[in-house]
């Protein structure tokens, strides 16, 4: 015996009614995709940045670059100095941690 699943009757208010929307066929929210796309453009504008494409001062942020560099190795060779008698590692013989014969040699 067959049972045949009752089915209402369309009311008035019901025949109204929009029918529900499939589900996406792709599997993907449209959200996420927008995400994605927000995603790479910012790693790109990073990698951009880093790499000076976008640089907005020029030079100038290079120059203070190169300045600060100089500072720092300024103060490292002072504090070289300090550790070992007021010399510098070119007037220290490699013996005793400095770079005496290395340097003899590179200006043969």
């Amino acid at each position: 015996m067959r049972f045949i699943k009752p089915t209402k009757p369309p009311t008035a208010s019901s025949s109204h009614e929009t029918p529900p929307l499939p589900p996406n066929q792709s599997g993907t929210d449209p959200d996420r995709g927008l995400f994605v796309v927000t995603f790479v453009i910012a790693i790109l504008a990073l990698v951009m940045l880093q790499r000076g494409s976008f640089s907005l001062c020029g030079n100038k942020c290079q120059t203070i670059s190169c300045s600060n560099n100089l500072k720092q190795l300024g103060l490292a060779y002072q504090v070289w100095a300090g550790d070992n008698d007021g010399k510098f590692p070119m007037a220290v013989s490699v013996a005793n941690g400095g770079a005496l014969e290395s340097t003899a040699l590179a200006t043969l």
